[in-house]
C-alpha cells in the first residue's frame, strides 16, 4: 500500500504570491525548494526585482531548517548542480547546522552561461534568489602538486606494512626520488626507491600521484603496478 504524505500547506504572505514548482532562466530549470517539503505550515513571499537585483523567494516558518537545506541541496545535486564560489570553482557545502548561513548552487546551462541558486538562511526563514551568470564558467578547485621532500616525508609517514615491507618504522629505511615523471592511468606520477639503511639494499619502487592521491606499488620484473590502500589519500590543497 503506497505510502501518502500529508499535503504542504503554504500561505502567502499578502494571499498574492504563489510558490513555483520550479526556478527556471534560458531553458534550464531546478526544482523549488517546496519539491523536498513534505508536511510544513510555511509562509511564502515573492520579492521582485530590478534591473539591478534578481527576484527573491522566500520561505519562513521552516521547522527544520537542517534537514529541509540537507535534502534539498542534495536534490539539486542529483540535478547537476554543484555548491560554487563566486567565480564558479567547485567548492565545500556548508555546515548547514548553523543558525544562519548561504550557498549557491550553479549548474551549466549548456550554452556557456550557469545557472546559480543562491541560498541564504537565518532562522526559520530561506531565501533563494536565482541568477543567471552568462560569463561564469564551473571549474574544479586547482591541487597544488607535491614537492619532491612532501613526497618523499608522505611514503615515510607509510607503515612498512602498507608498503610490504618489514619493520615496525620506515624510520629504518631511506627513500629516494627519481627524476621526471612517470604516468599511471594517465596521472602524472613521482617514482620513489625505498632502500633499508643497514645494510643498504634496495627493497621497492613507489609511484606516488603529484597531488598526493593515491600510492602505487611497482613491479619492476613484471611492470606492473599495483594500488597500495588503505593509503591516507588526503590530497594537498
Amino acid at each position: 500500500m503506497p505510502l501518502l504524505l500529508p499535503p504542504l500547506l503554504l500561505s502567502a504572505c499578502g494571499g498574492k504570491d504563489v510558490p513555483p514548482e520550479q526556478y527556471s532562466s534560458n531553458d534550464t530549470a531546478l526544482p523549488a525548494l517546496t519539491s523536498t517539503l513534505s508536511s510544513e505550515n510555511i509562509q511564502f513571499s515573492h520579492k521582485e526585482g530590478s534591473e539591478d537585483q534578481p527576484d527573491s523567494y522566500v520561505y519562513s516558518g521552516l521547522s527544520s531548517m537542517t534537514d529541509t537545506l540537507a535534502s534539498y541541496v542534495q536534490a539539486l545535486e542529483e540535478d547537476g548542480c554543484s555548491p560554487i564560489d563566486t567565480n564558479g570553482v567547485v567548492k565545500e557545502l556548508p555546515d548547514f547546522s548553523v543558525s544562519s548561513g548561504s550557498v549557491s548552487m550553479g549548474k551549466d546551462t549548456g550554452d556557456g552561461g550557469v545557472f546559480q541558486l543562491q541560498i541564504a538562511w537565518e532562522g526559520d526563514t530561506c531565501t533563494i534568489t536565482p541568477v543567471y551568470a552568462a560569463e561564469l564558467r564551473i571549474t574544479q578547485p586547482s591541487v597544488q602538486a607535491l614537492t619532491v621532500s612532501e613526497a618523499i616525508q608522505r611514503l615515510k609517514s607509510c607503515t612498512p606494512a602498507l608498503l610490504g615491507l618489514s619493520g615496525a618504522s620506515m624510520e629504518e629505511y631511506e627513500v629516494y626520488a627519481e627524476e621526471g615523471l612517470v604516468l599511471v592511468d594517465s596521472s602524472p606520477c613521482l617514482q620513489l626507491n625505498v632502500y633499508s639503511s643497514t645494510p643498504r639494499q634496495y627493497r621497492g619502487c613507489y609511484l606516488m600521484t603529484v597531488d598526493g592521491a593515491h600510492l602505487y606499488q611497482l613491479d619492476r620484473d613484471a611492470s606492473q603496478v599495483t594500488e597500495l590502500t588503505p593509503y591516507s589519500n588526503t590530497a594537498v590543497k
